[in-house]
């Protein structure tokens, strides 16, 4: 046991976390501590397009949430580990197109949390979001696990507490608009297209939001970038 795993198990730490929001990869140097709480959420996908005319897209989904418990026996402190946060996917201007799928997140290549997929177009089919697959095997404690607000149809996006919110669907009529899902620790999913061109689609909120739903001759929302809290004391 190194010097640093003595003292966490003396309790002497200085509390503190750090907060990851940019998509891409970077690491953490892992400090002295009793308890630390690793918490990730993947990127957004963006929403689909519908047609001129009275048709119908879909929102994206939000990104998915995990939390993780760690302590000091279970992780070398004083080591430095990647830290990969997953990029919201970008709006497509396709007719009748599927939206993106959101980038997974992962904290030290051992526990990742999957993007959310692109909502489906007039046309096409949602994008699933692709996995990852991790290569350290950890006993870490999972205490928290979240799919993302499913993304709305020609109706509001799913909402949810750790994720993110779904967005909401595009509807190229004379409706009134769909709004995003929210989510009381994640980023709100966006607006989907309505009314013909009255309400525009929106982007989903960081951290994981959904983009809206939207219409080829505008684009669909773009989703919100993932992020990763660790936190210890």
């Amino acid at each position: 046991m190194s010097i640093y795993n003595v003292l966490a198990g003396m309790g002497s730490v200085t509390p503190g976390s750090q907060t990851f929001d940019t998509a891409g990869l970077t690491s953490f140097l892992i400090p002295a501590f009793n308890t630390m709480t690793v918490e990730i959420w993947a990127g957004g996908g963006s929403g689909g397009t519908a047609y001129n005319g009275n048709t119908l897209s879909q929102g994206g989904q939000g990104g998915s949430y995990v939390q993780y418990v760690i302590t000091p026996s279970q992780i070398n402190i004083g080591a430095t580990y990647s830290v990969y946060v997953g990029a919201g996917a970008n709006a497509v201007y396709s007719s009748g197109g599927a939206g993106l799928p959101g980038t997974y997140s992962y904290f030290a290549d051992a526990i990742w949390a999957i993007g959310g997929y692109g909502g489906r177009g007039q046309s096409q089919s949602y994008t699933p979001a692709s996995s990852y697959t991790p290569s350290v095997s950890v006993p870490w404690t999972l205490v928290v696990s979240e799919t993302g607000g499913a993304g709305g149809y020609g109706a509001p996006g799913g909402s949810v507490t750790y994720a993110g919110g779904g967005g909401g669907g595009g509807q190229n009529t004379s409706g009134v608009f769909q709004a995003g899902g929210t989510s009381t620790y994640g980023g709100a999913g966006g607006r989907g297209y309505g009314s013909w061109g009255s309400y525009a689609e929106t982007n989903g909120n960081p951290p994981a939001g959904g983009g809206g739903g939207g219409v080829y001759t505008y684009g669909s929302g773009a989703g919100g970038t993932g992020k990763i809290k660790i936190t210890w004391s």
